[in-house]
């Protein structure tokens, strides 16, 4: 007869993500993880399987939110703004410097870890799309012009994600953040 869970899954893994997010893979210890999920060491693996498959459930959750997160009933133009406004609002926060689990993961991966490589480049993608279509929506509702290039706006705003997420682990400056998201929302304003 297996024992049941003296711990809740979901919480435990919630603790985890926010460890990983914080330290990121490599800085994160068993130990660490351990501690942070207030879990016994056999239990970690015995649930979860090993660090590393415990990371990529961690990432999987964290990008669930965040793809939950970016569905909207605004118009285009609002989603959009509106995504830029909560990114300055996060990096500003006082856990702001955590940056992004997505970019930190994307600075952070190995080389040979293909299935994380393409994980990533996975959420990268839908981020770049939710720009894309956004901007292809409101070109078609008359909201955006029609001569703002959606492939190369997008692709523009995906690398003002990435670099907002990374500067705000630095230099959480309002301003400088604000002035970031700013010049990526321009071309459709």
């Amino acid at each position: 007869m297996a024992r049941t869970k003296a711990f809740d899954i979901e919480e435990a893994l919630e603790k985890a993500m926010n460890a990983f997010w914080s330290r990121g893979y490599a800085s994160t210890s068993v130990h660490d993880l351990v501690e942070a999920m207030q879990i016994q060491r056999g239990s970690l693996y015995g649930t979860f399987g090993d660090k590393q498959t415990l990371f990529r459930l961690a990432y999987e959750r964290y990008d669930a939110r965040r793809q939950k997160g970016m569905q909207s009933a605004r118009s285009p133009v609002d989603a959009i703004c509106a995504w830029f406004r909560k990114l300055v609002e996060e990096g500003c926060a006082e856990n702001g410097a955590r940056g992004c689990f997505i970019v930190n993961t994307a600075l952070e991966l190995e080389m040979h870890d293909e299935a994380m490589r393409g994980s990533v480049a996975k959420s990268l993608s839908s981020i770049e799309a939710f720009f894309f279509d956004n901007i292809r929506a409101g070109q078609q509702d008359g909201s955006i012009d029609e001569a703002v290039d959606a492939r190369k706006t997008a692709q523009s705003m995906l690398s003002s994600v990435i670099g907002l997420r990374v500067l705000s682990r630095s230099r959480p400056e309002r301003a400088l953040l604000q002035n970031i998201a700013d010049s990526a929302v321009a071309p459709i304003l």
